[in-house]
């Protein structure tokens, strides 16, 4: 009988993702999930006709491996308004991907050789890590300290920045909800600059902003274009998840080796879900907006309900749909996670499964109706406020 061999060496050292593992155990009864970064909202109706359409129209083969022309143009045009990138030529410097996930498995894999060091913001999103070392790469942990609003210590990436190749820069921040303001991303852009660093810039949250905080896209500072991939994503913005839609963006030299990554990864993206993201790109954007105000309001109730808590420390969350609050109960990790949902029937992330600097943390997601996500804050407030809970931290 044939033995089947053993998985390779790489990914049996890659652990699986912490999100993933908890999102496929969510499910029990009587538990409320704070766990998934999916919006709770429909993709707007526009762009589902677009999509329908396409298929009715016989759009269901191959397209160009870089994408759909009409998709590149009418994100070229998006760069020029909204990311003061202009004149980005859609033929060279845009590829169309599967996701901004395959986005950064394209870019990993074009730029980063056995041994390279690449820079990762810590806490930070959780595939950076593995999708780095699947290209044979090391990650190195960038803090991100809670007390500046998850800002990076511009001078630990100093110290950081001689011995690596690469600095991954993703703001607005997952799972921080962090946003990185114009004077931090010009002391990135210039460290940067001084040690020939390549920089991913991960927007896939761009949209997702709050209390008037501004999008600054790194590439458009000065002389940082033609060092920066800059890696966008249809699927939060557009409640877009599942049509997996990205974009990278960057120098065509560059570009040409992510196109040829890209074709023997999964060839192009299925051409109806492009057909769909132009209608996204070229239409209204009244309900991405809408969308984005009910975002805020969720946050703000986060805010109300889990600031005054004792033992609970959360920095107020500027973007994206998540709030990153430490606990001081005892334990950490993947233990902190097991004991909020033994606890209280609430489901998180761990903060471990984004780094080192995560463990006192966990990830709440407000991407969920305002009933799930008031019952989730107020079962959390009230354990937290118990009296074993106290009793557990007194004590320490």
């Amino acid at each position: 009988m044939f033995r089947v061999p053993d998985a390779s060496r790489r990914l049996v050292e890659i652990p699986r993702s912490g999100i993933r593992r908890v999102l496929e155990r969510v499910g029990a009864s009587g538990t409320v999930n704070l766990a998934a970064g999916d919006p709770d909202f429909g993709t707007p109706a526009h762009i589902v006709e677009a999509g329908i359409a396409a298929l009715r129209a016989g759009e269901t083969h191959y397209t160009h491996g870089r994408g759909l022309m009409e998709l590149r143009t009418a994100f070229a045009k998006k760069l020029a308004i909204e990311n003061a990138l202009e004149g980005v030529d859609p033929e060279t410097e845009i590829v169309v991907t599967a996701g901004a996930l395959n986005a950064l498995a394209a870019v990993f894999l074009s730029v980063v050789d056995p041994g390279d060091r690449v820079i990762v913001p810590d806490p930070g999103f959780a595939n950076y890590r593995a999708q780095i070392a699947l290209a044979g790469g090391e990650a190195v942990g960038l803090p991100l300290r809670a007390d500046e609003r998850f800002a990076p210590d511009l001078h630990e990436l100093e110290r950081l920045a001689p011995t690596a190749k690469v600095i991954v820069v993703n703001s607005p921040g997952n799972p921080t909800g962090g946003v990185l303001d114009r004077a931090t991303l010009e002391g990135i852009a210039r460290i940067a600059t001084r040690h020939e660093l390549l920089v991913i810039a991960d927007e896939a949250y761009e949209h997702l902003l709050y209390d008037s905080r501004e999008h600054v896209s790194i590439a458009s500072l000065p002389d940082m274009r033609d060092r920066t991939v800059t890696l966008h994503s249809m699927s939060k913005s557009w409640a877009m998840t599942g049509w997996r839609i990205g974009f990278a963006t960057g120098p065509a030299a560059l570009m040409d080796e992510i196109a040829k990554a890209q074709e023997h990864i999964i060839g192009c993206p299925p051409a109806m879900n492009q057909w769909a993201a132009v209608a996204a790109l070229t239409g209204p954007t009244d309900m991405r907006d809408r969308m984005v105000e009910r975002y805020a309001q969720r946050r703000d109730l986060v805010l109300e309900r889990l600031s005054d808590v004792p033992g609970i420390d959360l920095a107020r969350p500027d973007g994206a749909f998540y709030a990153f609050p430490s606990l001081d109960i005892g334990v950490q990790g993947i233990a902190l996670a097991e004991a909020i949902a033994e606890g209280c029937g609430v489901i998180t992330i761990p903060g471990s499964a984004f780094g080192q600097t995560g463990g006192r943390h966990v990830r709440i997601s407000y991407a969920v109706p305002e009933a799930t996500l008031v019952e989730g804050l107020d079962r959390l407030s009230a354990w937290a406020r118990s009296a074993s809970v106290v009793a557990v931290r007194e004590a320490r």
